[in-house]
């Protein structure tokens, strides 16, 4: 598995996994019709500013047959504390999920904002995405905060020598 910046040939692909991602995540939490009003080319086409975006790193995972099977989206947050990143997005194709792509992604973007003087990462987890919910658990993440699950990184994903604290909101309903 290889991770490398996103370029323009790969928001097809792009597209494509963040609707899947949301039909695997969300089916049965969201009304259908949201769903099935997702379109790839559409989602694609609404990352494509991120490519050109200075502040954001944008990475795909590549498998060995030289296809996109996930992504990651992130950069600063843009609030006060100059050492808050965001994780706007992180997606991997169904098949990989448990196989490594999602922590190899998350460890090349902590390690990008780490690289940039920032110390802490948070990003969104819907209460209803209980593999996501998981995931970060699995890379060190514990609830806090009144109820509100956030998840709180020492190093993400384990991954040393990475000193990067992450928080991870989580809302509900979906918006």
């Amino acid at each position: 598995m290889t991770i490398r910046d996103a370029t323009p040939n790969d928001l097809p692909s792009i597209g494509r996994i963040y609707v899947l991602g949301h039909w695997a995540a969300y089916r049965g939490h969201v009304p259908i019709s949201n769903l099935r009003a997702m379109d790839a080319t559409v989602e694609a086409a609404s990352f494509a500013p991120e490519l050109n975006n200075p502040n954001a790193t944008f990475l795909v995972a590549i498998n060995s047959r030289a296809r996109v099977v996930g992504f990651a989206l992130g950069g600063p947050t843009g609030a006060a504390d100059p050492t808050l990143a965001g994780l706007a997005e992180l997606f991997v194709e169904r098949q990989y999920w448990g196989r490594g792509p999602a922590s190899l992604l998350l460890q090349a973007l902590s390690q990008r904002m780490a690289a940039s003087g920032m110390t802490r990462m948070k990003g969104p987890v819907a209460i209803v995405n209980a593999r996501s919910r998981a995931f970060c658990q699995k890379h060190g993440a514990h609830e806090v905060n009144n109820g509100d699950w956030f998840a709180v990184f020492g190093n993400v994903a384990g991954f040393q020598p990475l000193n990067l604290n992450a928080v991870w909101e989580e809302w509900a309903p979906l918006p």
